[in-house]
């Protein structure tokens, strides 16, 4: 929501640049919320509404019924429509999980041939807009998929991928990522003395510029750390401060 009312300030200014015109700009929690989970905060009318009316219907009477959350969550996934997609999702290889991230056909293509399997929708009486022919011959690739990646390893697969140019990483978790090659290579992880808990990595500048490099020196600051400094750029005498801190006005 931060980085939102940022852009949203940047284009104020920008507009203001233009027009002359200053600008109110409003950012909630709940925007944002729901902006991160647009695949799933979305309703294609011809395509789910009828189904969704349903399965909201399923849900209400589930609730009525006292069902406990599991129950509920179970329901709700067995009842979903998969937007999925076999050229986009996570598997599990022989010694982890990799993520593949294909969003057109030229790369469903190749991740179809290097796993060799015979793909419906590259020839030439396909209909995607057939929904359950759609819907079972995904359902049919994916569990191909799903056996075939168990025969390599992650890193086997990347090379692989790599090699061929489809999109594709290792899964992991979060801690690993302190770590990673790529995410060091690219300077996102900086190390700071903080004032009482002492060495911490952290994320560091997500932007790189040109002409005014950005760079980590410090970090958050400790609760009132910097009060005395910034009382006295105000004015306030060594003797004043301490009253006010005798006082409990700052701490």
């Amino acid at each position: 929501t931060g980085i939102a009312v940022a852009w949203g300030v940047c284009a104020a200014l920008y507009s203001r640049e233009k027009t002359g015109r200053g600008q109110r700009v409003d950012a909630t929690l709940l925007a944002t919320a729901l902006s991160m989970q647009s695949w799933d905060f979305m309703e294609i009318e011809a395509y789910e509404a009828d189904h969704n009316k349903a399965l909201l219907q399923v849900l209400g009477e589930s609730k009525k019924r006292g069902d406990s959350y599991e129950t509920i969550d179970a329901r709700y996934k067995s009842s979903r429509l998969l937007r999925g997609s076999p050229y986009y999702r996570t598997y599990q290889a022989k010694n982890g999980v990799l993520a593949i991230a294909c969003l057109s056909n030229h790369l469903r293509k190749r991740v179809a041939n290097i796993l060799d399997i015979d793909d419906p929708r590259f020839q030439a009486h396909y209909n995607p807009f057939d929904e359950r022919s759609v819907a079972e011959a995904d359902e049919k690739i994916a569990q191909l998929a799903e056996n075939i990646f168990l025969q390599r390893t992650v890193e086997e697969w990347l090379e692989i991928f790599d090699r061929l140019g489809v999109p594709a990483g290792p899964v992991k978790f979060i801690e690993e990522l302190l770590d990673d090659e790529q995410v060091k290579a690219n300077g996102l992880v900086v190390e700071l003395e903080h004032s009482l808990v002492g060495k911490v990595k952290m994320t560091g500048p997500i932007l790189k510029m040109s002409e005014t490099p950005l760079e980590a020196h410090l970090a958050s600051p400790a609760l009132g750390e910097h009060t005395d400094e910034l009382l006295k750029e105000l004015g306030y005498t060594h003797t004043q401060i301490q009253t006010l801190r005798n006082d409990h006005v700052i701490g």
